[in-house]
């Protein structure tokens, strides 16, 4: 099947982002444009939340209100993570919910996705796995994140691949409240107490990875996986107007992003 291959050269807000990622399932839905693969950075610094997440639970607004840190609701469900476009690859894979691909149980469906990512890194000579039921782990350790939204017909799965990492400074942005906190633990302390749950490319490899390398390796895992022939294209002119609309009436307001 073909589908769509969108390299975002020009690093963009989060908030457009989330715009042109909702404008993409919009015309995929209406039949406008096929089902789509796009690689993404963000210009700025950000906590992601889920949509159903609340922001004070998840998130140290006195450090990223101190630091810069944009707050930013997403459409889909999962966990919380700290976004930096210096050293993380975003990924949106958008197509129709009745495709021969997609199982409808959203399990089944992130182990294809995640089956992607894993084998991409075994392409550059990492050995991951996958952990619960949307991450991919190195030696038990974080390297992705998956989060999925089903809407009208049409699925959004999207995540992240750590090229790089400030673990510090995520721990810092981010509360984590599954992990207790421990009497006394300034918040230096629990930041490199749980800078170990997380690794990078650079990492692991032991040099500087470029973006355009792990991209091609992304590519072709889900090539494989999706039985995709991918075309490089750019948005379209609707899809970008559409995401400018709704960055600036929904995901860059405080109504939506502060909601919960």
């Amino acid at each position: 099947m073909k589908w769509r291959l969108i390299v975002s050269e020009s690093r963009e807000s989060i908030y457009l982002n989330m715009g042109i990622d909702e404008a993409i399932m919009n015309s995929v839905r209406e039949g406008i444009s096929p089902p789509t693969l796009r690689f993404w950075r963000i210009s700025d610094r950000a906590v992601s939340v889920g949509v159903h997440q609340k922001v004070s639970v998840e998130c140290n607004l006195d450090f990223c209100g101190e630091n810069g840190i944009l707050v930013s609701r997403r459409i889909s469900g999962g966990g919380s993570v700290y976004k930096d476009g210096e050293w993380e690859l975003n990924y949106s894979l958008v197509l129709r919910a009745d495709d021969p691909i997609l199982p409808s149980d959203i399990e089944d469906s992130h182990l294809i996705f995640c089956g992607g990512l894993i084998r991409s890194l075994g392409y550059m000579g990492i050995n991951a796995e996958m952990a619960v039921i949307n991450d991919v782990v190195v030696n038990g350790r974080k390297i992705s994140g998956n989060a999925q939204a089903r809407k009208g017909g049409v699925v959004l799965n999207h995540g992240t691949m750590l090229v790089g990492v400030d673990a510090l400074q995520m721990f810092k942005a981010l509360n984590v409240p599954e992990v207790p906190l421990v009497e006394g633990e300034d918040l230096e302390q629990r930041a490199c107490s749980l800078s170990s749950r997380v690794t990078s490319l650079s990492n692991l490899l032991g040099r500087e990875v470029e973006f355009g390398e792990v991209i091609g390796a992304l590519t072709e895992g889900f090539r494989e996986v999706l039985g995709a022939e991918f075309v490089e294209e750019e948005l379209t002119d609707a899809e970008v107007d559409c995401a400018k609309q709704l960055s600036w009436e929904k995901y860059a307001t405080r109504e939506w992003n502060f909601r919960r």
